[in-house]
């Protein structure tokens, strides 16, 4: 009975300790956004490396310009030729990553994030939509955030 009653708590514990962490991922998340959205940033450019099973990570890593939210160059890291037009669209802006992870934390098996504590935006974003998959993880550093003008 004892033993019974113990693996229900444990199971209910382990349960809950999920739902809290999602919803402090959540607040994060909304913080986080926040701290971006409040700082009116359109006009920006940022170190970018997405590693995952796809093509644009043999683009990366890049320095990337954004004007009014719309990216207008990436160029890449090891030898300062432009990434590949075909694989720009890969490459989320601010905004753009907000809206992976919001989407990551509503469908995702697993997701990290970390946030600049200045102004918000995601830093290191790791995400697993499917545990038990392989090839489906995708992760994402936005590093060098400068406001252009």
């Amino acid at each position: 009975m004892i033993r019974s009653v113990l693996l229900a708590f444990i199971i209910v514990f382990v349960a809950s300790c999920e739902l809290f962490g999602n919803e402090a991922d959540v607040l994060d998340f909304e913080r986080a956004k926040v701290k971006w959205e409040q700082a009116r940033i359109a006009d920006y450019s940022y170190d970018v490396w997405i590693a995952c099973f796809c093509l644009v990570s043999e683009q990366l890593p890049a320095r990337v310009v954004v004007r009014g939210d719309s990216i207008v160059s990436a160029t890449r890291d090891r030898d300062g030729e432009p990434v590949d037009s075909s694989q720009v669209r890969f490459i989320p802006t601010v905004p753009e990553l907000f809206d992976v992870v919001e989407d990551a934390l509503a469908d995702a098996d697993s997701i990290d994030v970390e946030y600049d504590s200045r102004l918000g935006f995601p830093e290191e974003v790791a995400i697993d939509y499917i545990k038990e998959a392989a090839d489906d993880e995708i992760w994402y550093t936005i590093s060098n955030v400068e406001i252009v003008d």
